[in-house]
């Protein structure tokens, strides 16, 4: 997926971002995850983690800019599931 994404021309990050009603920016950490070929979203988690602890050594809130929502993800023969998605 990720080799698919960089032959648009614009960068796999900016392809990605969504746009909510009020104009912010945003970006799915699962939908991100795989397009960096990520084949285990748990192991992209310690990237959030991560990412959490930069925002908080640089004096910024993480709850301003890490949301936790439900996402829908697909268990055996199509069924869907919610599961916990921190969305950076």
């Amino acid at each position: 997926m990720g080799k698919e994404l960089q032959k648009s021309g614009q960068s796999i990050f900016e392809q990605l971002k969504q746009i909510d009603e009020y104009g912010n920016e945003f970006w799915n950490s699962r939908e991100f995850a795989k397009a960096i070929e990520y084949t285990d979203y748990r192991n992209f988690l310690k990237v959030i983690e991560k990412a959490i602890e930069a925002c908080i050594n640089s004096g910024y809130n993480p709850d301003d800019h890490i949301v936790e929502f439900n996402d829908l993800i697909e268990v055996g023969k199509g069924a869907k599931r919610p599961a916990k998605s921190p969305n950076p």
